[in-house]
């Protein structure tokens, strides 16, 4: 499998793709960024849980640059690798990657990007969770 141009991640999910991601055979744009964002959501669900703040705490994009590198097809195997990198006093920087597996392996995309904790009941944004970053460090521990 090709390594990912940005370091190496300890989470990876496969994509599940419909015929919605794909115009005329090809992974669109907006396909592309629906899966990646995706795999963002289930990092922060399944590798990294957010801290017990139920309904009034979000991560919301504050900065996204996403780079298509490669192309995919209809009928092609993916996944995405998700890690979280640093932290700012409010903010998480992470990197992903979308790439097709298998025989042909090769990266489809790359996404850097940084979400700001943000308090929805008081509109503002906030300090990151000290559990929250905790849980980071523990799972990514010393992945490249």
């Amino acid at each position: 499998m090709a390594a990912a141009s940005f370091g190496c991640y300890r989470y990876w999910q496969e994509a599940v793709t419909e015929p919605r991601h794909y115009s005329g055979g090809h992974l669109s744009a907006l396909g592309a960024d629906e899966l990646l964002f995706d795999a963002r959501s289930r990092y922060f669900a399944d590798a990294v849980p957010l801290p017990g703040r139920p309904g009034s705490f979000w991560l919301v994009y504050r900065h996204l640059v996403l780079d298509y590198v490669g192309e995919a097809f209809v009928g092609e195997r993916l996944r995405c690798g998700v890690k979280a990198v640093s932290r700012g006093k409010r903010s998480i920087r992470m990197r992903q990657t979308l790439e097709v597996v298998g025989k042909l392996a090769h990266p489809v995309a790359h996404s850097k990007l940084i979400v700001v904790a943000f308090d929805v009941v008081h509109r503002t944004a906030i300090e990151v969770p000290a559990e929250l970053w905790d849980a980071v460090v523990a799972f990514e521990g010393g992945s490249c």
